[in-house]
């Protein structure tokens, strides 16, 4: 039970500036985030400074984008297979973080449109999408090959 009189509320800690709008943004660990902005062919990666205690842009990753003004498709995170999926522009990207801590683009999913939705299942077996050109749901399974 909360105690009477005790307010608790989020306050800003830091500020970054960008180049570009954010269209994604997802946190990794407690000392990693990552980010996609608008129209651009790379996921940033921002890691905690341990001296400081802020968070600075330490790599990025290339992805594959496409035209993007679609926001409606969050980055998730799968930690149980340390996938990231992360939509950019036309594309769904997976992308695995590996036991070294780099992050490498595993796939990329053309849609031939930026309007695609969807979202992996928690323990990461299945990808659903649908998008407005196929205007289909399409559930998928990763496969080894």
């Amino acid at each position: 039970m909360e105690q009477q009189g005790l307010i608790k509320e989020w306050i800003v800690i830091q500020k970054i500036t960008l180049e570009q709008s954010a269209r994604r943004v997802c946190f990794i660990d407690h000392n990693m985030f990552t980010l996609s902005e608008h129209g651009k062919e790379q996921i940033s990666i921002f890691e905690m400074n341990s001296i400081n205690e802020q968070f600075t842009k330490t790599k990025d990753i290339h992805v594959k984008c496409g035209s993007d003004s679609c926001t409606l498709f969050p980055q998730q995170l799968i930690h149980s297979k340390y996938i990231l999926v992360s939509k950019n522009g036309e594309y769904v990207n997976l992308i695995r973080k590996t036991l070294n801590g780099q992050f490498l683009t595993q796939q990329s999913i053309h849609f031939n449109t930026y309007s695609s939705y969807g979202g992996m299942s928690d323990n990461g077996e299945y990808l659903i999408t649908w998008d407005n050109k196929s205007k289909q749901i399409q559930i998928r399974t990763y496969q080894q090959s």
